[in-house]
């Protein structure tokens, strides 16, 4: 095992988690990192590690039987670390799926020693100067054992007080000598007693909730220390989540990756489109014969121009001959057909039509046919009489109007 991950409940209400890594020279502290207890995002962040909680506990005498209002450790000693059920399950809750276990957070005063110390014995004693007290950790064959604390006030009250333990000790009848060495840390300035061999612990840290929270990582390997919650379950999900949450990204590298790659590939096209079109113009622009199939181009163009304007405006003059042709009733014949413009407009003409029929009937008939066409207003009988060498015919003259164009 490479990295371990240790977390701390701090009781401000923040997550404080360390990552240890495993050099040859020793562990060293790799980051760490902090965060408020109800930050979903960051805890969704653990993805596949594994990872051991500390959190405030008390030690009490085995006895306590009340499992339904305290989490406690299980443990063969005389000691017990217990805190409440309901403070346990917030933060189990909370981190179960990348919990390998969870213990008292003073379990640094035994890993710390143990991992950082290569000479460590396997009992001693630790004592560490909190900011209201003095901690002090018995450790039994490299297990937390207990852990007392003292208020601080005189320095002297210390080495009295690990004086009473060291009275108390036999009475507990563990059958081990009270340990002769005592661990202190950095450069603080404790004292636990003159009798003790006193090794002084130097770690990467003065922060407390790290240091806490490295001893806290040290569970990952040694197990054995008092735990109140372990378990090697999830281990399978924590995989499926991190291979998922790697495969997302990986998706959305490749994705955003593609899109780059498109619209490089596209600027790209777009400049050569551009070179292209310049360099065709310049073609257009410097050759002669294209010049002349342009300045036909145009001169055709102009040409196309005037007939469709021609043809836009055509007269309906056939349409006219032939209705003339189509309402010709029977004997009756056209002698003359004269026309003149209608003055204020450009698209009327007026028609005078003359011819001869047998009789009058036939001449109304004739105004009546071409009276119904759209292409006829205005028609009026200007005259009819009777031909004086033939008798049997008459002669009239039809004034209409005749609509040119539609325009």
């Amino acid at each position: 095992m490479t990295k371990i991950h240790g977390i701390l409940a701090t009781p401000e209400g923040k997550y404080v988690k360390v990552t240890l890594q495993n050099q040859s020279n020793g562990w060293e502290l790799r980051g760490s990192d902090t965060w408020d207890f109800d930050n979903n995002l960051k805890k969704y962040l653990l993805l596949g590690s594994t990872v051991t909680l500390g959190i405030d506990t008390h030690w009490i005498s085995t006895g306590l039987s009340d499992n339904q209002t305290y989490a406690m450790t299980s443990t063969d000693n005389v000691f017990t670390a217990c805190t409440q059920q309901a403070h346990f399950q917030a933060h189990l809750e909370n981190l179960e799926q990348n919990l390998s276990g969870v213990y008292p957070d003073d379990v640094y005063l035994c890993t710390l020693p143990v991992f950082f110390f290569k000479r460590s014995e396997a009992s001693f004693i630790s004592v560490f100067e909190e900011e209201r007290c003095w901690k002090t950790g018995i450790i039994i064959d490299k297990k937390l054992f207990v852990t007392y604390s003292v208020p601080k006030s005189e320095p002297a009250r210390l080495s009295s007080f690990i004086a009473r333990i060291e009275r108390y000790w036999p009475t507990l009848k563990t059958g081990v000598e009270f340990p002769k060495t005592a661990f202190i840390f950095n450069k603080q300035t404790v004292n636990p007693g003159d009798h003790f061999d006193i090794q002084r612990l130097r770690l990467p840290v003065e922060d407390l909730s790290i240091i806490k929270a490295c001893g806290i990582a040290f569970c990952n390997i040694d197990t054995s220390q008092p735990s109140l919650y372990n378990s090697i379950k999830g281990t399978g999900f924590r995989n499926f989540r991190s291979l998922a949450f790697w495969g997302s990204g990986m998706l959305i590298f490749l994705t955003l990756l593609l899109f780059a790659a498109l619209s490089f590939l596209n600027t790209r096209q777009q400049d050569q489109i551009a070179q292209y079109e310049s360099s065709y113009r310049k073609i257009l622009t410097e050759n002669n014969e294209i010049k002349g199939l342009f300045s036909e181009g145009d001169s055709l163009a102009e040409k196309l121009t005037r007939i469709e304007k021609f043809s836009s405006n055509s007269t309906r003059w056939g349409q006219f001959l032939h209705l003339l042709g189509t309402a010709r009733p029977a004997k009756l014949y056209f002698e003359h057909l004269g026309s003149e413009p209608v003055k204020g407009t450009n698209n009327k003409i007026r028609v005078l039509l003359s011819g001869w029929a047998e009789n009058e009937t036939i001449v109304t008939e004739l105004i009546k046919n071409i009276n119904a066409s759209e292409l006829i207003s205005n028609t009026s009988l200007s005259s009819m009489e009777r031909d004086e060498k033939q008798r049997n015919f008459c002669k009239f003259k039809i004034l209409c109007t005749l609509v040119l164009s539609k325009s």
